[in-house]
C-alpha cells in the first residue's frame, strides 16, 4: 500500500494536467455537438477539479440521458457526485444559483488515469448523438 501511495503522489501532477487535458477536450467536443449546452461550476479550468465535468443540455432530463447514454456505454452520472442516487436536484448546483430546469438536465463525466483521447472522442459522438435522438423524442429543437 505505502509502494502504491508513494508511486500515486511521484505520478498525481503529470496525471492531473494529462487528465485536464483530456476534460478539456471533452468539453470542447461537447460544446461543438450539442446546442444549448452549459457548463456548471467554473470556466476557468484552473479553478476546476482536472477529472471532471459537469454539464447541463437544454432541453433534456439528465435522468433520461443517462439511461440512454449506458445502453451506448457511456458511464455518466446525474447532478454532483454528493447527490448521485437522489432523485431531488443537486443541492449543490441550486447552491451555486444554477436554476432548478438546468440542475435536472446535468450530467456529470468523471474521467481518470486510464482514460485516452480515444474514449473522450468516441463518448463525446456518443452523448451528442443521444443528446439529439432524447430532445427529438421530447419535443424540444436539435
Amino acid at each position: 500500500m505505502a509502494a502504491a501511495l508513494v508511486n500515486a503522489d511521484a505520478t498525481r501532477q503529470q496525471t492531473s494536467v494529462r487528465v485536464a487535458a483530456l476534460r478539456d477536450r471533452l468539453e470542447l467536443a461537447l460544446r461543438e455537438g450539442i446546442p444549448d449546452l452549459s457548463i456548471n461550476g467554473p470556466t476557468d479550468t484552473g479553478s476546476r477539479l482536472p477529472n471532471n465535468l459537469n454539464v447541463s443540455i437544454q432541453g433534456i432530463q439528465g435522468e433520461t440521458m443517462l439511461l440512454a447514454l449506458d445502453l451506448e456505454g457511456v458511464a455518466a452520472s446525474a447532478g454532483s457526485a454528493c447527490t448521485t442516487g437522489n432523485a431531488e436536484p443537486s443541492h449543490v448546483l441550486v447552491a451555486m444559483g444554477i436554476p432548478e430546469e438546468r440542475c435536472r438536465a446535468s450530467l456529470r463525466f468523471t474521467l481518470g488515469r486510464d482514460t485516452t483521447v480515444e474514449d473522450v472522442d468516441e463518448a463525446a459522438d456518443i452523448v451528442a448523438s443521444v443528446a439529439e435522438r432524447v430532445r427529438g423524442l421530447a419535443g424540444a429543437p436539435r
